[in-house]
């Protein structure tokens, strides 16, 4: 019995002595460091958002407290971010970048201008869920279901790029609902969408 206890207490004291070596380590690395955030929008949009909110407070929680800086690399609905993060981005723990989920699947259907492998990513997690919803302005008068369908093709939405949820939703309204929304394409993100 006394043995167990030893044993145990040694692997106690052994897994403290590692983790404070690892936070020790990590406190080395990014002590005096930057963290950068890549967005694949442009400012002012959802992603950007939120980015810039968890940017704020996310070096409080690393070893070393980081600062950290939010860049816009907006362009293609986040394709243009993705494909830095894969192919330019140092894979250092100092870059992390927030770009449209909806790219993996744009790989998956071998679309134009990926440049990447989604598998390979070092995925952390997302700040949130969204669901892709269409709304339109109040100064349209368009008020219910029925009102979209009877706008002909009045309505326009803006887009990001083929493949972007801000594209296809509207897309798949037309083609399963029988509406008849027109997509303007190659906005930057929601923030110039929202302007135009």
């Amino acid at each position: 019995m006394k043995s167990k206890i030893i044993v145990t207490a040694s692997a106690i004291a052994l897994t403290w002595f590692a983790a404070a070596i690892q936070n020790a380590a990590a406190d080395d690395f990014y002590k005096g460091k930057t963290i950068r955030f890549i967005v694949g929008y442009a400012p002012g949009g959802g992603y950007d958002t939120y980015t810039r909110a968890v940017a704020r407070y996310m070096g409080r929680h690393i070893p070393g407290n980081p600062s950290t800086v939010v860049e816009n690399m907006e362009g293609a609905g986040s394709l243009l971010a993705a494909n830095y993060m894969f192919n330019k981005a140092e894979p250092d723990g100092l870059t992390i970048g927030n770009f449209n989920s909806g790219m993996v699947t744009q790989q998956a259907l071998d679309s134009r201008g990926v440049r990447f492998d989604a598998r390979k990513f070092g995925w952390v997690g997302a700040p949130g869920k969204g669901w892709p919803t269409c709304m339109v302005m109040g100064f349209t008068g368009l008020r219910t279901l029925d009102d979209v369908m009877r706008s002909g093709d009045k309505l326009r939405f803006g887009g990001t790029r083929a493949g972007a949820s801000s594209d296809d939703l509207p897309k798949l309204m037309n083609a399963l609902m029988g509406t008849h929304l027109r997509v303007i394409s190659g906005y930057k993100g929601t923030g110039p969408i929202r302007v135009a």
